[in-house]
C-alpha cells in the first residue's frame, strides 16, 4: 500500500470482503488457486484505491500495489461588505449544497475534472451587486487551496434629453426655456 502517510493513516486491504484486514506488505499464502476481490479500507484524508481482481494461479505469486490519494480542501472567501457577505453563497455541487464566505469544504477529489466554484445570486436581498463569473479551479493532493471572489456594484449611467414641446423651434439664447 503507499503511499507511507496512508499506511500509517490505517490504510489496508482485505481479499474476504472485510472479514479480516491486511497490513501492508501482508503475504497471504492459505488461498486456493481462483478469482479473488481486494478491496481496500477506506481511511479520513484519503481516497481508497478501486477494488482490484486478481487470479490467482497455483505456484504464483501475485503482487498488488494499492495507491490512495490524498484529498484536497477549499476555502472560498467572499470579499464585500457585511450586507453582501450575509447573503452571498458559494457552491462546487450545482448549489446542492451552498456555503457562506470562509467555510473550509474538505475531502475533496484531486485533480481533473475539478470544480466550477458558482456564486449565489443576491439580487433580490441585496440589489445593485453583480454576481462573480464562475471559477474552475483543480486541486492538487493535500492542496488547502483558498479563493478569494467579490461581487461588483452595478453601474450604469444616465442620460437626460430634453425636447421642446410646444415651444419656439430654436431654443432662446440664454439657454431657459
Amino acid at each position: 500500500l503507499d503511499p507511507d502517510d496512508a499506511v500509517d493513516a490505517g490504510a489496508l486491504w482485505t481479499y474476504n470482503g472485510g472479514a479480516t484486514w491486511n497490513d501492508s506488505g501482508y503475504l497471504e499464502t492459505r488461498l486456493s488457486p481462483g478469482i479473488y476481490e481486494i478491496n481496500f479500507k477506506a481511511v479520513d484524508d484519503w481516497i481508497s484505491p478501486d477494488a482490484v481482481e486478481v487470479d490467482l494461479v497455483r505456484g504464483e505469486s501475485t503482487v498488488i500495489t494499492g495507491a490512495y490519494m490524498q484529498t484536497a480542501s477549499l476555502t472560498v472567501i467572499i470579499d464585500n461588505n457585511t450586507d453582501v457577505k450575509t447573503y452571498a453563497t458559494w457552491s462546487i455541487d450545482g448549489g446542492i449544497n451552498d456555503h457562506g464566505t470562509g467555510t473550509r469544504v474538505d475531502g475533496l477529489q484531486p485533480g481533473l475534472p475539478g470544480y466550477d466554484i458558482l456564486f449565489s445570486d443576491i439580487t433580490e436581498d441585496v440589489p445593485g451587486w453583480d454576481t462573480p463569473t464562475a471559477i474552475h479551479i483543480e486541486l492538487l493532493e493535500g492542496e488547502e487551496r483558498t479563493v478569494t471572489a467579490s461581487y461588483t456594484p452595478v453601474s450604469g449611467g444616465l442620460q437626460v434629453s430634453f425636447e421642446a414641446s410646444g415651444g419656439p423651434a430654436d431654443p432662446p439664447s440664454e439657454g431657459r426655456w
